[in-house]
């Protein structure tokens, strides 16, 4: 039996197809996870950015955020 690495770093043997649909379902959560913060806090700190930028002052991501 063959098995494969998850995204979590567990091993699951390749055949269950519960298993699997459980891998695929955390995988959907991570990139929606992901789609979000690019959307939400992603959109805010490139706006926070191009203020700084036009303003023609260093944008300290320390600082600002």
């Amino acid at each position: 039996m063959r098995t494969v690495r998850t995204i979590d770093r567990q091993f699951v043997a390749e055949n269950s197809l519960l298993q699997r649909l459980q891998r695929d379902g955390r995988l959907l959560l991570r990139i929606a996870s992901m789609v979000l913060w690019y959307f939400t806090i992603g959109a805010r700190t490139r706006r926070l950015y191009a203020a700084k930028q036009a303003r023609k002052e260093i944008f300290l991501v320390d600082k600002e955020l």
